[in-house]
């Protein structure tokens, strides 16, 4: 083998195995027709290696995979951020960066999963120093919306389960609970001092709390006020009203106040028809255990009560 003939097969291995980048076709080089990439003048869907910039205004190229004409594996939508296709569809972990000039690097904005294009499983949010925002499960049912946002910029469809929101200090602010067909079904929310702030079924409010933690819905005798302009409660009915107890009831919640000497003792609230509270009540007030449910009947949470203010296990 001559000199020349080596050196010419040395080009075409280092050319293969260190210069590939140059034979795959730049992502703006493919035709779009409806929804599927192809190669200028060929009727079939590009299968292949692709080089494109996640944003035109960044200097980095990535490597990328079509199949049959769609997006397949992972893809950047910026520098840092990435979902996964399969063909076309996003499937698989999504994890999404911010820059933080403060800090003069990167740090997660939201990381999760998709499933046919919809979110699912857990996902966590962060605030832009990295702290958590919020924690929960997304059904897989829903589709993305980033017009459909809640009062904190995290997406509302398809939230299932227990929900856990913090303040930018790492102190929790809330706590949401949906059913399995995401509906909201109970919501807790406290102060940026950890003292509890309002609980509420639904969008009804059942007690509230100042910053000091005293109970707030009751009037001047003690006992636990259901006041139609503060509390929103214009749609509860009373069923019955008896002796040992007193039925309330609005759309898919009821309320059962259990009575003994002519006092609240307990209270029982029911979600279609299933336990998920119940509470002692002492001279009007929550005092005791207070214990809250899934829809399926499983313990989600307990917490305590001394006066109507909320105090750690006794």
């Amino acid at each position: 083998m001559t000199y020349h003939r080596i050196t010419h097969l040395f080009i075409l291995v280092t050319f293969s195995f260190f210069g590939c980048d140059l034979l795959f076709i730049d992502l703006d080089d493919l035709q779009d027709r409806a929804g599927l990439l192809y190669k200028i003048n060929t009727e079939t869907p590009f299968s292949g290696k692709v080089n494109y910039k996640p944003q035109k205004r960044d200097d980095n190229t990535r490597l990328g995979t079509i199949k049959n004409g769609k997006r397949h594996g992972k893809w950047y939508a910026t520098s840092k951020n990435f979902y996964h296709y399969n063909e076309g569809i996003k499937d698989g972990e999504a994890v999404f960066y911010k820059y933080l000039k403060k800090y003069r690097g990167l740090d997660h904005k939201a990381n999760g999963n998709f499933k046919n294009d919809k979110m699912i499983g857990e996902w966590i949010f962060y605030y832009d120093d990295g702290q958590v925002k919020a924690m929960g499960n997304y059904s897989g049912k829903a589709e993305y919306d980033s017009e459909y946002l809640g009062a904190t910029g995290i997406p509302l469809n398809g939230r299932i389960g227990s929900w856990v929101f913090y303040y930018p200090s790492g102190q929790k602010s809330g706590e949401v609970y949906y059913d399995k067909n995401e509906d909201l079904v109970e919501s807790f929310a406290w102060h940026d001092n950890g003292s509890k702030q309002y609980q509420k079924i639904g969008s009804y409010y059942l007690y509230g709390w100042d910053r000091d933690g005293i109970l707030t819905t009751t009037n001047g005798n003690g006992v636990i006020s259901r006041n139609i302009k503060k509390l929103r409660h214009d749609m509860w009915v009373k069923s019955y009203d008896g002796s040992t107890s007193t039925k309330y009831g609005f759309y898919d919640f009821t309320i059962l106040e259990h009575i003994s000497d002519g006092q609240i003792v307990k209270e029982e609230v029911f979600y279609k028809e299933k336990l998920i509270i119940s509470q002692s009540v002492l001279n009007g007030f929550l005092d005791g255990e207070a214990k809250y449910f899934f829809d399926d009947g499983s313990l989600r949470a307990t917490a305590y009560y001394k006066n109507g203010k909320e105090i750690k296990n006794p």
